[in-house]
């Protein structure tokens, strides 16, 4: 019941990740640093703009920067305005997909947890309010 209610929770928030600008300080840096990631910066220890980013470890930065397709980051740089918008929509949903990924397994986490605390039905209960809290 639990990995039923994550696939549905992805499917229904998956076509929304790409409706809204990247417009919060700290998802724009994440995304900043996994697209210098993916036009050719370094992996092991990403930098921004040259600077070592060491304040956190990069598991957000390599997780966002293996979703993102080169395909995608070439097609950021064409000429024709129509090509880049959809481009940026594939891109946005790209670098998004990691945080959906995980807040599906939030849900697993959250049912599991509920279920041992009160069977099936508060596992279930549970689950569906963490859904609602994103």
């Amino acid at each position: 019941m639990a990995v039923l209610l994550a696939v549905v929770f992805y499917v229904a928030v998956a076509p929304t990740l790409s409706w809204v600008q990247f417009h919060d300080p700290i998802e724009n840096l994440n995304v900043a640093t996994a697209l210098e990631m993916r036009r050719g910066g370094p992996w092991m220890v990403p930098d921004l703009q040259g600077i070592a980013r060491l304040a956190k470890p990069p598991l957000t930065a390599w997780a966002t920067a293996v979703s993102i397709r080169p395909a995608t980051v070439a097609a950021l740089d064409v000429a024709d305005p129509a090509a880049r918008e959809a481009a940026y929509a594939r891109f946005s949903y790209e670098a998004r997909r990691p945080a959906l990924l995980a807040a599906a397994l939030v849900l697993i986490a959250a049912y599991w947890l509920g279920h041992l605390c009160g069977g099936e039905r508060m596992g279930l209960y549970t689950a569906c309010i963490c859904a609602t809290e994103w």
